[in-house]
């Protein structure tokens, strides 16, 4: 059994208690006459009980602390061209996908908003608690949410922090409470500019910690990249040539 007390700094009071009992021992002995013990046997044992039921004692065989899971989670998922890469079964972007939605489910009282993004990103899906909406968003990512198949996780981080930025500014305007954000960032890592120092910054100011998964791995694998008839926007064809796509983890960490 664990025995804690909720306000313990209540039991600092037990200082005025032994000082109480001093005064009475000084009043049996210079004053015997006026000096009363029951009196001050009494009061005493009141005023003990009423700072230990102050303090809220508390008696369990496990302690633990709640948190509150309230809050708002940004789900920035990579849509690039390379996600397509199928050395993650069944591909980079289904991995991605189905990790992002186990953790929907889990996560009560949650609000969550969907960023795709390649070489940068938009807000898909504001901020929602309802779960199977989520999921529905979720389940239709692909390359083709975007116009552009390359990457680059600083501008589009630094996108994203913009975004954020200005959904808390219009949610307090509407005198709305801003919940604490963090961010949920799945890529393969690869890019042609890395994450500056700067926008790093940017949102350890805000405290706005960003959790990475990498999809993919060290091996990769290989995606059908084509030339579109006329243009110069690079497509995915199953006749097409073949390159070969390696996660980067270090990008991501």
């Amino acid at each position: 059994m664990q025995l804690q007390y909720e306000n313990a700094f209540v039991l600092w009071g037990l200082v005025g208690v032994v000082g109480w009992i001093g005064f009475q021992v000084y009043l049996r002995f210079k004053q015997p006459e006026s000096a009363s013990w029951r009196r001050g046997l009494l009061s005493t044992t009141v005023f003990t009980l009423l700072l230990f039921a102050l303090a809220r004692p508390q008696l369990g065989r496990q302690m633990m602390q709640k948190r509150s899971l309230k809050g708002n989670l940004f789900i920035a998922m990579d849509v690039s061209r390379s996600m397509a890469a199928e050395d993650t079964p069944p591909n980079r972007i289904a991995f991605g996908v189905a990790y992002a939605t186990r953790l929907v489910k889990k996560l009560n009282g949650t609000k969550f908003a969907l960023f795709p993004f390649s070489d940068t990103g938009y807000v898909m899906m504001p901020l929602t608690s309802d779960t199977h909406v989520a999921e529905e968003m979720l389940s239709v990512l692909g390359p083709g949410v975007t116009t552009s198949q390359s990457t680059d996780l600083d501008t589009s981080l630094r996108a994203l922090f913009t975004t954020i930025q200005r959904m808390q500014d219009a949610a307090r305007e509407r005198g709305e409470d801003w919940a604490p954000t963090q961010v949920l960032l799945l890529s393969d890592g690869e890019t042609h500019n890395n994450v500056s120092s700067s926008v790093l910054a940017y949102y350890r100011k805000e405290r706005i910690p960003i959790f990475s998964v990498v999809t993919g791995t060290r091996q990769g694998g290989s995606i059908s990249v084509g030339q579109a008839a006329g243009g110069d926007t690079p497509f995915r064809v199953p006749s097409a040539q073949r390159v070969m796509t390696k996660a980067d983890p270090e990008t991501m960490d």
